[in-house]
């Protein structure tokens, strides 16, 4: 299963940035897979904390499950809980 158009344009809008939204939607999408620095440093500003932004990285990089407080944190950063339950789901597969 692959991310929604949607998800990936919230990706992309949540980290305010293309190229890393991009780079964090293929590695999701993936599963596996190398988040750039400059990715995991814009994800750690949306989501207002270095060490949630890391977790979520190094989660995302091993497809490793979500815990439901990520997904909270995902769908503020997303500003979708919709969005949020696709990576969510995506990260389960």
């Amino acid at each position: 299963m692959a991310l929604t158009h949607f998800a990936k344009d919230c990706l992309k809008r949540g980290v305010a940035n293309n190229q890393a939204g991009a780079n964090l939607a293929t590695v999701i999408d993936a599963g596996t897979g190398t988040i750039t620095q400059p990715s995991k440093e814009a994800l750690c500003v949306a989501v207002g904390n270095h060490a949630i932004g890391y977790g979520l990285a190094t989660k995302f990089a091993a497809d490793t499950e979500l815990a439901h407080s990520e997904t909270w944190r995902l769908a503020q950063m997303l500003g979708s809980y919709t969005a949020a339950l696709a990576i969510k789901a995506e990260q389960e597969d």
